[in-house]
């Protein structure tokens, strides 16, 4: 197996497409795939599903980017895997990328696990102390001083847990 095949293979990409260039280049620390198709090859649009000219030009999805990315999935896993060992701005410099970037990826992946917890029995709560504080909503539990918000939610039945929101550091 040459390394065309091993990479058109770890980028699980499909007939039509392989990879038909591999440039490494030591001093970039920089790895080129050139991603192509064999001449004659046919794609169905798109749009309609079929062979077309109405449509025009699509960019592809492709198996091994999450949409709107521009990172390989794999990419992603090991930022994920060095962001809990390291802080952000240190895995950055590591991958040298802007860790504006790196917390992009962070975003995503936290918000697709949140949506996994189950957050039944989840109910607000204020603490007793500032339960009688003008500053306070109760229905939500969120308390407002001088631009600083603070959320104490408390997991019910079974009191093992709290949940703690705010934007001001410990």
């Amino acid at each position: 197996m040459d390394q065309n095949q091993l990479y058109t293979l770890v980028l699980g990409l499909v007939p039509s497409w392989m990879v038909d260039n591999v440039v490494f280049k030591v001093e970039e620390k920089r790895l080129d795939l050139q991603v192509t198709f064999p001449k004659g090859s046919r794609f169905s649009c798109l749009v309609c599903g079929a062979e077309c000219l109405e449509h025009g030009v699509h960019q592809v999805p492709v198996s091994w980017e999450r949409e709107g990315s521009h990172f390989t999935q794999l990419f992603e896993a090991l930022i994920m895997t060095l962001v809990r060992a390291m802080p952000v701005l240190t895995a950055a410099r590591l991958v040298r990328e802007t860790d504006k970037r790196l917390w992009r990826i962070i975003d995503h992946y936290v918000e697709t696990a949140r949506t996994r917890v189950d957050m039944t029995g989840v109910h607000a709560k204020t603490p007793p102390a500032l339960r009688d504080s003008p500053q306070t909503s109760e229905p939500t539990g969120v308390v407002r001083k001088r631009s600083r918000t603070s959320a104490w939610i408390c997991l019910r039945p079974s009191r093992k847990g709290l949940i703690r929101i705010s934007p001001k550091p410990r």
